[in-house]
């Protein structure tokens, strides 16, 4: 998955022992198009904030990107006996909803809500507590290739990452449960990490076509971060479904993605792409299909839906004289005793996929 913008991005960290120590954002778009309006974001800070923070926000074009109206809020909160492990709950959490996006006009409409959610907590109490990052997004329905497709969201996925400093980490995932259906298409259920469904619909190259401005990944994050996480791996698409030489159809497979994960240390990280899409068609549209030297099809786009990420961190214990380990309770008073946690929970990703629909465009123009 290439790393680009996100349409109802939410993020929240805890770091016990930094100046900002629990923060939350919420964003429309978590990413920039030159020419238009800067998207609307809320940000909370703690200290010094404590009260949430809540806002409406109007619809909005982007480029190619189109939101409805909505509303976001950020939440954080810090008090001293958090550092020590003497108080558990919630510490931050961000939610950003959208009563609608389309992207390209037809080629992915989302025509209901769609929402992000991301959290951190503590849970436990003393050298027992554990950090928990959480993200999720929802909504009901999708629709692809002008209708064409429909995937009906029947579960919303769920990534959860927790750290301890003596019994270590845990990732969960809840992954989504789809049906994917439409006119002429069988009904088709994907409950399970990569399991996939390619279908062939009309060709999509006007929908394709139609993106002129570019959507950038942002300038920085609203956010502090834990420098030193491990990174998980990147996804892996595999090979993209190919339509015969001379076909005037496309393709779009649809799949559900899988954890990937890293850990080094007392550092646990994850991400995954819930719902993944790619969409290709003929590479050409000027009778040269099948002809040596051109490719028989192209991907057009590569779209990820609910593109979640959460880390959790605890402290190395430090060495007593004698060499042994000790426990969280005896960290030196530098450290927080406590794990920092980073969570950052992407709605759908889009920068990526218009990087490929542009280039493909000028690829046709200049041949």
């Amino acid at each position: 998955m290439t790393a680009g913008a996100g349409i109802g991005d939410t993020r929240s960290v805890m770091i016990a022992d930094a100046p900002v120590k629990s923060a939350s954002a919420g964003l429309v778009l978590n990413g920039r198009v030159v020419g238009a309006p800067a998207a609307e974001q809320v940000v909370r800070q703690a200290p010094p904030h404590s009260e949430p923070i809540e806002r409406r926000t109007g619809s909005k074009r982007f480029g190619p990107i189109q939101v409805g109206g909505g509303a976001m809020s950020a939440r954080a909160r810090w008090a001293p006996a958090m550092g020590c492990g003497g108080a558990a709950g919630e510490i931050s959490r961000a939610t950003a909803r959208l009563d609608r996006v389309t992207l390209n006009g037809d080629l992915v409409r989302v025509p209901g809500n769609f929402s992000s959610l991301s959290s951190t907590a503590l849970s436990g109490r003393g050298s027992d507590a554990n950090s928990v990052a959480s993200a999720t997004v929802s909504t009901s329905r999708i629709e692809l290739a002008g209708g064409e497709i429909r995937i009906h969201v029947l579960r919303a996925p769920i990534l959860r990452v927790s750290m301890n400093t003596s019994e270590g980490g845990e990732v969960r995932y809840q992954p989504a449960v789809i049906e994917v259906s439409g006119p002429g298409v069988p009904r088709t259920r994907l409950d399970t990490v990569r399991d996939k469904v390619d279908i062939t619909v009309s060709d999509i190259g006007t929908a394709a076509e139609s993106a002129v401005v570019p959507v950038l990944p942002s300038r920085g994050s609203l956010l502090p971060s834990i420098p030193g996480l491990p990174a998980p791996s990147g996804e892996t698409h595999g090979r993209a479904p190919v339509l015969e030489s001379g076909s005037t159809k496309a393709i779009v497979r649809v799949s559900l993605g899988a954890v990937r994960q890293a850990r080094k240390g007392h550092s646990l990280a994850a991400r995954v792409t819930a719902l993944r899409v790619t969409m290709v068609h003929a590479a050409d549209s000027d009778g040269r299909r099948g002809r040596a030297g051109y490719e028989p099809s192209a991907v057009v786009a590569r779209l990820g839906f609910g593109v979640l990420e959460a880390a959790a961190v605890a402290p190395e214990p430090r060495k007593a004289p004698g060499g042994s380990g000790v426990r969280g309770e005896t960290l030196p008073v530098t450290g927080p005793r406590v794990a920092p946690m980073v969570i950052t929970g992407a709605g759908l990703l889009v920068g990526g996929a218009l990087a490929v629909l542009l280039g493909a465009r000028r690829r046709r123009r200049n041949s």
